[in-house]
């Protein structure tokens, strides 16, 4: 299945805006255009909008983003190591 930009804002529930600046700043899969150059997601787009809203729940943006990065490139040891970091950091700050 395909969707369009305003079904996908609509399915995620976050303006055209915040899908393209996930675009752009390299956190989902490519995205197809049309010949007309209207852009279409499909379901690893869902996925990956779904994963990074998740995200943004527990982390900080920029760790949010970067884990995302780490998870298109593949690169799990580096989005563990991420994570670890960032519990880490979590646990010093409640000892305090």
């Amino acid at each position: 299945m395909t969707y369009t930009m305003k079904e996908m804002v609509e399915y995620i529930g976050v303006s055209n805006t915040t899908l393209k600046r996930y675009e752009n700043n390299d956190l989902v899969p490519s995205v197809w255009y049309t010949k007309g150059s209207h852009r279409r997601y499909g379901e690893i787009h869902v996925i990956a909008f779904k994963t990074i809203r998740s995200l943004l729940q527990g982390f900080d943006i920029p760790v949010a983003y970067q884990l995302m990065r780490a998870a298109k490139e593949k690169n799990f040891t580096e989005a563990h190591w991420l994570i670890a970091q960032t519990q880490e950091k979590l646990v010093k700050k409640k000892k305090r």
